[in-house]
């Protein structure tokens, strides 16, 4: 074989060798194209986009029970700022504010004292109130308008036992009232007071100057009105103690307070027998007995009674 054959095979062989790189070269730009389209089989195959789920923010639970009893309170209505709903047979409401911050919440069952506070859902996802039946309560002397000294819906039978006791300072000579969780007395120095029924812890105190207290004072609505033998009457907001309003008589006042369709009866030692309005703390009429008067007032029907 001559030189130049030679020479043409060897170029026969490196062309052969050109073709499939060319083709390889050629389709690899091709299939990155086919890639990187929206109408390719692999296109297809991609998944959907994820969407954004709007977040439901977790509940607030508030657990309503009964003050007294311990129970809990079913279909109690539940109102969170602007929510409301009913607690089921658990006494168990769950509502879901949109903004976690303080709250106004109220409480309100049939028969029971409606309750009002704020919450700050942000800090306390979960909130227990308790709420207070009202025949179970112990408002003013005696219990009711007629003193009977009885209340049929507490059924407290011997033997008793000390839950808890705490000294006042002074002589103690009339019964406390009771109404939500909290007791309402006055010792002979004047000192009224507000004691948690839980476990006798202060709630609030009141010491009237130069006064003395020989009567149970009355709860109505907010209010806590005391009898003072300096001559006034005196009016707390029950709560926190803070003195609303007080009106001087002008004669010891021992009787405990008899309130009746927003008018306060009661007697005093120089022998009248008065109607204090609450509402626009003046007297609406005094009656003379001419006797130096001791004893409470009480009602039966539109009647009412008082002794010297």
């Amino acid at each position: 074989m001559t030189a130049p054959d030679r020479v043409s095979r060897y170029r026969d062989r490196v062309a052969r060798r050109r073709i499939p790189i060319a083709i390889l070269l050629a389709t690899a730009p091709a299939a990155l194209a086919a890639g990187c389209g929206e109408t390719t089989d692999h296109a297809a195959m991609r998944p959907p986009p994820v969407q954004k789920v709007a977040q439901v923010p977790r509940g607030v639970k508030v657990v309503v029970f009964d003050g007294d009893l311990g129970r809990p309170v079913a279909r109690a209505r539940v109102r969170l700022g602007r929510l409301a709903t009913r607690t089921n047979r658990s006494g168990v409401a769950i509502l879901r504010p949109r903004h976690r911050r303080l709250l106004p919440l109220r409480i309100s069952a049939s028969g029971y004292n409606g309750r009002a506070l704020h919450v700050n859902v942000r800090r306390r996802p979960l909130t227990g109130v308790r709420i207070f039946r009202r025949s179970l309560q112990w408002t003013l002397f005696g219990a009711n308008d007629a003193r009977t000294q009885t209340q049929p819906w507490i059924h407290v039978r011997p033997p008793l036992r000390v839950i808890w006791s705490r000294p006042l300072g002074g002589l103690i000579e009339f019964p406390a009232v009771v109404t939500d969780g909290v007791a309402y007395i006055g010792n002979a120095w004047g000192s009224v007071r507000g004691l948690s029924m839980a476990n006798g812890a202060l709630a609030w105190r009141f010491n009237i100057p130069h006064g003395k207290l020989a009567s149970s004072p009355a709860v109505v609505g907010d209010e806590l009105v005391v009898h003072g033998m300096d001559g006034h009457v005196w009016v707390f907001d029950r709560h926190n103690g803070r003195l609303l309003w007080h009106l001087m008589i002008g004669a010891p006042i021992e009787s405990s307070p008899l309130i009746w369709h927003g008018l306060d009866f009661f007697g005093s030692w120089n022998g009248n027998v008065y109607a204090l309005d609450l509402a626009t703390h003046r007297v609406r009429w005094v009656y003379h007995s001419g006797y130096k008067i001791t004893s409470s007032a009480s009602r039966r029907g539109g009647t009412i009674y008082i002794g010297d």
